[in-house]
């Protein structure tokens, strides 16, 4: 099994609009947007409704980023057109359990 490494953002959806694989991710889900390059250019997108188990590897730019070795899985449901290959965005209950409710920032993942 092949492992990546990057950052995890989030990514508020306080009205639940659709993402690109056509599909409502509210905040209180566990969803992410990853790169382009993972999604592909069929439809649906290649990736849409798999599941990506990750784990928080430490802050990036916020030393008061918590829950270092917190893992969560998360469905794909959407396109980060800023992400980079190993990068991650994430739906706010993601990113609260992943992070111990830390305010939005940037961690460390690994997935």
């Amino acid at each position: 099994m092949r492992s990546y490494s990057g950052q995890a953002s989030v990514n508020p959806n306080p009205s639940g609009a659709l993402g690109s694989c056509g599909v409502d991710s509210p905040d209180d889900s566990f969803t992410v947007a990853i790169s382009p390059s993972w999604m592909g250019t069929t439809w649906p997108p290649a990736m849409c409704g798999r599941q990506i188990t990750l784990t928080n590897t430490g802050p990036t730019t916020d030393g008061s980023v918590g829950g270092i070795g917190n893992v969560v899985t998360v469905t794909v449901e959407d396109t980060c057109e800023g992400c980079g290959l190993g990068d991650l965005d994430l739906s706010v209950a993601a990113w609260d359990a992943l992070t111990n409710n830390a305010a939005w920032s940037v961690v460390g993942i690994s997935w």
